[in-house]
C-alpha cells in the first residue's frame, strides 16, 4: 500500500510495457529502471496487480520461444556451432568426453520424427547426424 500522501505510480499501460520489455529479455531490475521505481516496488506491484507479473512472464516466454525457434532452425540447417551448443548446454555433452569410435560409428540425434525426407538425406552423411 502506498504511504500516506504518496501516489502509487502504477498505471495500466505498465502491463503492456512489461510484456514488451520481457520479450526483450529484460530482468526485474531493468524493468524497474524503465518504470522509474525500485525493484522492491515492482515486487509489490506484482503482488497487488498479478496481471503485471503475468504479462512480464508471458513476454519472457515469447523471447525464449523466439530464441529456441532460431536455434532449432540453425541446427536443422546443419550449423555445427548450434549443434555443439545444443549438445553441450542442453544434452550435457563435455568436450573431454572419451568416445571409443570402434564401438560407436554412428550417432543420431533425433529432433523431428515427422521429416522422413530430411532423415533420408542426413542418413547418407557419415559420423554425427542431426535429424
Amino acid at each position: 500500500m502506498p504511504r500516506a500522501g504518496r501516489k502509487e505510480l502504477f498505471h495500466e499501460d505498465m502491463i503492456r510495457q512489461a510484456e514488451v520489455l520481457g520479450s526483450f529479455n529484460f530482468d526485474l531490475a531493468q524493468l524497474a529502471q524503465v518504470f522509474g521505481v525500485e525493484p522492491s516496488t515492482i515486487s509489490r506491484y506484482n503482488k497487488k496487480h498479478p496481471e503485471l507479473k503475468q504479462a512480464f512472464v508471458n513476454g519472457r516466454a515469447k523471447f525464449k520461444a523466439k530464441i529456441g525457434s532460431k536455434f532449432i532452425g540453425e541446427v536443422e540447417k546443419g550449423n555445427w556451432d548450434a549443434i555443439k551448443h545444443g549438445l553441450k548446454h542442453v544434452v550435457g555433452w563435455k568436450d573431454d568426453a572419451i568416445i571409443d569410435a570402434s564401438q560407436h560409428t554412428h550417432i543420431t540425434v533425433v529432433l523431428s520424427q515427422e521429416d522422413a525426407e530430411r532423415q533420408e538425406i542426413l542418413s547418407q552423411r557419415p559420423a554425427v547426424e542431426v535429424l
